[in-house]
């Protein structure tokens, strides 16, 4: 025992194999941050507060989001799988542009070229960047593919990839890899999700008579600039995951406490209004309120008539 603790205590001060533990580390720290953000979930929770803080905080009108989703499958659409030449070409039109998919209302909503012209302005500029979910992960792979949001790639599963197809055609099908195809594939969605967000954000600003300087400003405001943490910042993040967005959001949120409290009380309201339309129930798990669970209207078809929560 007593040699084990010496020879353990000589590795401590054996510089090469503390920067042996701490690649290891680090490689394995790296993995489990790209499988946290690799679910469904992460998307939904990442949408849900940033449209919140959009919407509540910074005063972004809600439909923007669906808008700028619209408008760019509609530019995809244009430049033929290429966004940013499908933007140039409608950025030039003479009349509104009729938006496709859901957020389009198929068709029934428009868009004009001085919108195309504004969200082309902030994607060129690079006021929109990356989100959390590419910057906090090392990749092999290179981002520029796959961070232009909703690009129609050639996929190996065969015909244009639409959806996933920047996460197929790149990276390994190795599981143990941050470069995980699968991973890769549903941190893409997640890549668009923080998109709509911080375009959406940026339209605002230019839609309220700002300029791309301002637009950009308050993107990184509420939606953050990864990359811009020290070299002491880099070591912290090694034992604090994610730590880049919790030093950025903190201030965020105290000062809208300030400025804008009805923010936080609409939360509470919206909870106490869906609420209003099912029983109560008894019991519960108590991680429903830990969680802030809210009771909805609708129960899930062949389960006994179990209430959903969300």
């Amino acid at each position: 025992m007593f040699e084990e603790a010496l020879m353990a205590g000589a590795k401590l001060h054996d510089f090469d194999e503390v920067g042996k533990f701490l690649k290891g580390y680090r490689q394995l720290a790296n993995w489990w941050k790209s499988q946290a953000v690799t679910t469904p979930g992460f998307i939904i929770r990442n949408l849900m507060g940033g449209m919140w803080i959009n919407s509540m905080v910074a005063g972004v009108e809600f439909g923007t989001h669906s808008k700028v989703i619209g408008m760019t499958k509609t530019a995809a659409s244009a430049g033929n799988g290429d966004v940013l030449a499908g933007m140039r070409q409608l950025a030039a039109s003479d009349g509104p542009v009729r938006l496709e998919g859901i957020s389009g209302l198929g068709g029934a909503r428009k868009a004009g070229a001085e919108d195309f012209r504004d969200l082309l302005e902030l994607m060129e500029s690079g006021s929109v960047g990356s989100g959390q979910s590419w910057s906090e992960i090392i990749t092999n792979v290179d981002q520029a593919a796959v961070l232009r949001p909703y690009q129609r790639r050639q996929g190996k599963l065969g015909g244009a990839q639409s959806g996933l197809g920047a996460g197929w055609t790149e990276g390994t099908w190795k599981p143990w890899s941050a470069d995980f195809k699968m991973s890769r594939a549903i941190r893409s969605q997640n890549e668009r999700a923080e998109f709509v967000l911080r375009a959406s954000v940026g339209m605002d600003t230019l839609a309220k008579g700002g300029d791309v300087a301002s637009a950009y400003r308050n993107i990184t405001k509420y939606h953050f600039d990864y990359g811009d943490i020290t070299n002491v910042e880099r070591r912290i993040k090694d034992v604090i995951p994610f730590y880049t967005w919790q030093k950025n959001v903190i201030p965020v949120l105290l000062e809208s406490m300030g400025r804008k409290p009805q923010s936080w009380g609409r939360l509470l309201q919206v909870k106490k209004e869906l609420e209003l339309h099912s029983p109560q129930q008894g019991l519960v798990p108590d991680y429903f309120g830990e969680n802030m669970g809210i009771r909805l209207p609708f129960k899930i078809p062949g389960m006994k008539g179990g209430r959903v929560y969300a």
